[in-house]
């Protein structure tokens, strides 16, 4: 008994949001989290997320170009890497540069 089973092609469920909409509210709710870290760590911690984000952001769009994909760097995905890698480093001193780690994460 041959009994083949069909699965129509992803996504199976359809939805008004997107991939922009979702990163860019996860990039909203972790806005509180840069805010108590810049009270905590001083204005070091903003510079150290501007750099990751314009690091993560143009990582994304040069390995888009290389690997000639339609560049999708306004949906937000690298902005979230990018602040995401921020919450996660230490605090902010002149020995600890995320960039290595912001160009990892985001070109995969």
């Amino acid at each position: 008994m041959s009994a083949t089973t069909v699965a129509p092609v992803s996504p199976h469920l359809r939805d008004r949001e997107n991939t922009a909409k979702v990163m860019w509210g996860v990039f909203g709710s972790l806005v509180p989290a840069l805010a108590a870290a810049t009270y905590l760590f001083g204005w070091r911690a903003l510079v150290l997320r501007g750099r990751l984000r314009r690091v993560s952001i143009g990582v994304e769009a040069l390995s888009e170009l290389i690997f000639k994909r339609e560049i999708t760097v306004s949906d937000g995905s690298a902005a979230v890497t990018g602040l995401l890698l921020r919450l996660h480093l230490p605090a902010p001193d002149p020995g600890v540069d995320g960039r290595p780690r912001a160009f990892v994460g985001s070109s995969s």
